[in-house]
């Protein structure tokens, strides 16, 4: 039977898991989805807005053509400085006296007197001896990183960079690996192990994380910096102009600016134009003058650079626009928090709502949009494939009105779809997942009418998603492949697996009972232990396991075999916990 997908991730995800590499069937599987998607409604990514960014417009349907009135929070222009009537007025000036594109790269003679002073300003801005214009931010993050380094350098970076980041590291000579999200015991960790086996290394953060909404611990990466001596690199993109007294930046507000080594930022954001920078040493930026996109990309628009600079002194001229930005954040963060949404760790006006399933995922953001609330769902590749949200980012233009019918369109639309009110429709218990396995609900009925008895085993492999989260898609097969063959060998052939994913191997057996099935797991931790992980912390197996009972449910069964897995995970190294 056809698989059918709730999401776009879920296609993608599935393109990369069966490894097809034909592209006109990679190509037709997505515009089959699209196709499909539209004949069930709108394709949410396909949507465009009538006027440009703002707080408040209309959405259109590239499909149909039709439009909706909806509030906004699916742009970045925090400070809402697209639509101020100074920065406009600038930027209609300096087109008539600079005219339109700049025709080449800045090695070519394509900038003028307007990129300069530009230049000049944000280095000051930051406190850095020089600042490098680029045309995207994307462009300075992958230029900046794939030409800083050399095939004798590590470079160590949070698993939650954005793609412009990654990209840089594939396109750079060295070796690269990242570190557990804003996990400074983690990159302590990696840093002693490797910090005399290259000769520099570098280690590359974002201030605030643009899917998540968290700040980076930066007095902490400068403790360690001054502990093992690395290049530390902070993208600002959505912290400049937000952060700081005048908007310096996140580097500033916590006092480590002289202790970071390249400062980047988009411009598309507070700034409210297109482009990127990198400030640092002079040298350095001497150094960055020749990667390829600022040798062979054209320099931005001179009225793009108005309009930067025309922010600059919005923001200078009325810091209160960023305190008001961030008194804002928290009043609709303790809103939202008192309904019961999942926010996760966020703090900065990008404010996460996390629903992993996929199908939940579709039909808020859906009912949202019918309610005239837009935000596109965020899903892999953004984000890992069971790691979705609907993202809301809080712009200054905002009201307490948006806020407000926001957050109760939230709550109506989430309820409808269980999203919050019950424990049991909690979308962030990590070991409930797999209760969702369409495939487990049937054989769990057909073994109940059969009248066999049941177990339910839940093995969480301790330690072995820290090394899948900091190795890329090679080694992960490797890992799983090895995982793979230690469970076939282990297994029975009578025994069937009904899920695995990073974190847990979720299992089903029928005429099983639990103490039956003890040589199995005994052979499982044996194995285990006799593997060489090549890795600097032990693996160790936490085996929940449940037996059914004749009225036993799958709800039932649910909460023991999670309370069981709880107890297994109490007792250090490899155990099993049986709940009847």
């Amino acid at each position: 039977m056809k698989q059918r997908f709730f999401s776009m991730g879920e296609v993608l995800a599935s393109l990369k898991k069966s490894n097809i590499t034909d592209v006109n069937e990679r190509a037709q599987r997505i515009q089959d989805f699209i196709d499909g998607a539209n004949q069930d409604g709108d394709y949410e990514y396909d949507r465009y807005l009538e006027h440009g960014a703002s707080n408040f417009g209309n959405v259109v349907s590239e499909h149909t053509g039709s439009k909706r009135e909806c509030i906004l929070w699916c742009v970045n222009h925090y400070l809402s400085l697209n639509r101020n009537k100074n920065v406009v007025d600038r930027a209609r000036e300096e087109l008539l006296r600079f005219g339109t594109g700049c025709g080449t790269s800045a090695s070519s003679c394509g900038m003028s007197s307007l990129h300069k002073e530009l230049e000049n300003r944000l280095a000051n801005l930051v406190g850095k001896e020089k600042a490098l214009l680029y045309p995207t931010g994307f462009t300075a993050n992958t230029a900046a990183i794939s030409h800083l380094t050399s095939k004798e350098d590590l470079i160590i970076f949070d698993r939650e960079c954005h793609s412009s980041i990654i990209n840089g590291l594939k396109l750079s000579a060295a070796k690269w690996i990242s570190f557990k999200h804003n996990n400074v015991q983690d990159l302590a960790l990696k840093l002693k192990k490797y910090q005399n086996s290259y000769q520099n290394i570098f280690v590359v953060v974002e201030s605030a994380y643009s899917m998540s909404g968290d700040l980076a611990p930066l007095k902490k990466f400068v403790e360690l910096k001054n502990q093992y001596g690395f290049y530390l690199y902070v993208d600002e993109a959505h912290t400049f102009g937000i952060y700081g007294d005048k908007g310096q930046g996140y580097c500033h507000e916590q006092g480590v600016t002289d202790d970071v080594d390249f400062i980047m930022s988009t411009l598309s954001k507070s700034t409210a134009s297109i482009g990127g920078f990198v400030a640092a040493k002079k040298e350095y930026c001497s150094l960055l003058k020749w990667s390829d996109p600022y040798v062979f990309q054209a320099c931005i628009p001179p009225a793009d650079a108005s309009v930067i600079l025309a922010c600059l002194d919005e923001i200078e001229s009325h810091p209160e626009m960023i305190s008001d930005l961030h008194k804002k954040n928290d009043y609709i963060r303790k809103l939202l928090s008192d309904k019961g949404f999942n926010l996760g760790d966020s703090q900065s006006p990008i404010i996460p709502i996390f629903i992993e399933d996929h199908k939940k995922l579709q039909m808020v953001a859906r009912d949202l949009y019918e309610e005239g609330i837009y935000s596109t769902p965020i899903c892999y590749p953004a984000v890992k494939v069971d790691e979705g949200r609907i993202r809301l980012i809080l712009n200054a233009a905002h009201t307490h009105e948006h806020i407000h019918a926001t957050v109760d369109a939230l709550e109506r639309v989430c309820e409808r779809h269980m999203v919050i009110g019950t424990q049991d429709d909690s979308v962030t218990g990590l070991y409930k997942r797999f209760f969702f396995e369409e495939q487990l609900q049937k054989e769990f009925n057909m073994a109940v009418r059969k009248g066999h008895t049941i177990s339910l085993a839940v093995v969480s492999i301790d330690s072995i998603s820290e090394a899948l989260e900091n190795t890329f898609d090679e080694e992960h097969e490797q890992i799983l492949k090895k995982l793979a063959e230690i469970i076939v060998s282990s297994m029975r052939a009578s025994d069937a697996v009904c899920r695995f994913d990073e974190h847990t191997l979720s299992l089903m057996f029928a005429n099983s009972s639990s103490a039956e099935l003890m040589p199995f797991f005994e052979r499982l931790i044996n194995s285990f232990e006799q593997v060489d992980w090549e890795l600097p912390f032990k693996v160790a197996l936490s085996i929940g396991v449940v037996d059914s009972k004749k009225e036993a449910s799958v709800e039932l069964m649910q909460e023991a075999v999670q309370k069981a897995l709880l107890c297994a995970q109490e007792v250090e190294g490899s155990y099993v916990s049986i709940t009847s």
